[in-house]
């Protein structure tokens, strides 16, 4: 899936370290890797687990890399305005969808597990593609 080796030995050692709980391991994110505007270039989950820097982006792709090993269902979204555009996941816990943000910082930190309802409430006006993604209750 375009993951370098690195990337899975990297992922494999840390995930085998950490909880199957989602919000665990979306809190090890936001801890391990700090908040900065860098997009990881080639490589940003190596970026992010080894540099310890990231946008939303690194964020995001850290967690669902985690997600993955782990056997947890997940899917990368955005918001469709490009500037500025925010990456985040949903995840299916329990057969049920939730939004879950890796990202460091206030607003992203308001809910935990969230809803279509409080992820809009949460993102500045700014809205994703609906009908692309499964609906979050």
């Amino acid at each position: 899936e375009g993951r370098f080796l690195a990337d899975e030995a990297l992922v494999k050692e840390l995930a085998a370290k950490l909880s199957d709980d989602p919000e665990k391991l979306r809190n090890y994110v936001r801890s391990r890797i700090y908040y900065n505007h860098n997009w990881g270039g080639d490589d940003p989950v190596y970026y992010g687990f080894t540099k310890r820097g990231g946008n939303c982006y690194v964020h995001a792709v850290c967690l669902k890399a985690l997600f993955d090993e782990k056997g947890i269902e997940s899917q990368l979204i955005w918001t469709i305005q490009k500037n500025p555009s925010h990456y985040w996941l949903i995840v299916k816990i329990d057969g049920v969808w939730k939004h879950i943000d890796p990202t460091p910082g206030r607003l992203h930190s308001k809910y935990s597990l969230m809803n279509d309802k409080q992820r809009l409430s949460t993102l500045s006006g700014r809205k994703w593609d609906r009908s692309a993604w499964p609906a979050c209750e």
